[in-house]
């Protein structure tokens, strides 16, 4: 990285954030250009198939007679073979076992088989330009968002997600109101998060019906009236205490009343009661100096001395969490006092107050989104790996000709070339002498 004074950092002296942004390389699957080339692979897909797959089946359906035995070899790009004293009937009954479709005009003999060979990659295109129109239905046509929620809050759907484009419309699933029930999180022996789950349940914003309740976690997520709902993160909203002692005297808002702090300042200072629990909130420390790159750490401040007579800063305890298990607290000259494990009931004395952890709240990171054309994407790439196996079909086809006592046969193949020349082999191994008509 290259820094220069009057502007952003620089890689390689011109990339930088700016020309990221300016390329919409932060979302490269709703920028113009994507959807462009979407469009352009689309026409060409339609006109390969208009001007070259249609019309080659529209060829393989012609039932094509060869008058004489250079026209036979001349159908079948290959050379004839010539059977000797047989009958162009028995030659078509020997294909006809052989799953061939077999015409007959006179003398003449056309046979084909896996036509459906040809008309595979035509449906390889339909089912290409179906999963395009998804791709396009869903990124003008979604909505997406995201949301941090606490355990035991709810809101509503509708209100954490935007629409992609004007012509968006709201799903059914959008209308109801998602609250978070519980939330836990599952670790590894070395401590370390293995895997978080959300117990969720939406329900009907005007009867309160509960609509529907799963436990979600990482790649299973929670699915509802087109809204699909992702498990993407986790962090630690608050801290439940209680203080058996004597009342602690704070300047800040009361957590009991929830009141907002211009509120709580203009009634004046507020007390913690004795024995009833509160909530402290937590805040991140990530990013901040002495914290480590990408850690999970999280931090409150219980004053337990507002105003000091002599103007020293307010005293108070520090409380950081790192999971849902442990809490270690300092004392307000931030020497270590202890940790405790919420729920524990173990009290815990720090500068002279007594206090005891009953609960630490998580938070559920939600990735909301609604992406109508999903079922066209997921339908169209069925479909091509369908067509794909269907095109490997060898389309087959074999000419005959009753030249006299003799029958002239050619044929071709347009894929599995020795199997199909082994295969009309035996067909020719099996067509019966045809003995002279006696005297």
């Amino acid at each position: 990285m290259t820094s220069y004074p009057d502007g952003p950092s620089k890689v390689l002296g011109f990339l930088s954030y700016d020309v990221l942004l300016g390329l919409q390389l932060d979302h490269v699957y709703s920028a113009w250009y994507f959807y462009g080339l979407m469009a352009l692979l689309g026409a060409s897909l339609i006109a390969c198939t208009a001007t070259t797959q249609w019309p080659a089946v529209k060829v393989a359906q012609r039932w094509r007679f060869a008058s004489d035995a250079k026209g036979v070899q001349r159908f079948a790009g290959t050379p004839a073979q010539v059977l000797p004293a047989a009958r162009v009937s028995d030659l078509g009954a020997g294909l006809s076992a052989k799953g061939y479709q077999v015409f007959r005009n006179g003398p003449q003999l056309y046979a084909f088989k896996g036509l459906a060979g040809r008309l595979g990659p035509i449906g390889v295109h339909a089912a290409l330009i179906v999963s395009l129109i998804g791709t396009a239905y869903s990124g003008f046509g979604g909505w997406k968002g995201s949301a941090m929620v606490p355990e035991g809050r709810e809101f509503l759907v509708a209100a954490a997600i935007s629409p992609t484009s004007a012509i968006s419309r709201l799903p059914e699933g959008a209308k109801g109101v998602l609250r978070v029930n519980g939330f836990r999180i599952e670790t590894r022996p070395d401590g370390s998060v293995a895997q978080f789950y959300s117990d969720l349940s939406i329900r009907d914003a005007d009867t309160d019906q509960e609509l529907l309740r799963k436990t979600i976690s990482v790649n299973d997520p929670f699915r509802y009236g087109g809204v699909t709902m992702y498990q993407t993160d986790w962090s630690l909203a608050a801290v439940t205490i209680r203080v058996p002692g004597a009342d602690v005297r704070q300047k800040a808002p009361n957590p009991l009343d929830g009141a907002p702090g211009a509120a709580a300042a203009a009634a004046g200072p507020s007390y913690v009661e004795q024995g009833r629990p509160f909530s402290l909130p937590l805040a991140s420390l990530a990013g901040t100096a002495g914290t480590p790159q990408n850690a999970k750490i999280w931090a409150t401040f219980l004053p337990i001395e507002a105003s000091p007579a002599n103007g020293r800063p307010p005293r108070g305890i520090s409380i950081i969490a790192r999971d849902l298990d442990t809490v270690t607290l300092y004392d307000s000259s931030g020497a270590f006092a202890g940790v405790r494990r919420p729920g524990s009931g173990k009290p815990i004395t720090v500068d002279g107050v007594t206090l005891i952890v009953d609960a630490i709240v998580g938070s559920t990171g939600l990735e909301i989104k609604a992406d109508p054309g999903v079922p066209l994407v997921y339908a169209g790439f069925g479909a091509v790996m369908i067509t794909t196996l269907v095109s490997y079909v060898s389309h087959s086809q074999v000419w005959g000709l009753q030249d006299g006592a003799n029958v002239v046969v050619a044929g071709r193949s347009n894929r599995s070339k020795y199997l199909f020349e082994k295969e009309l082999d035996e067909v020719l191994d099996g067509v019966p002498e045809a003995l002279p008509p006696r005297a």
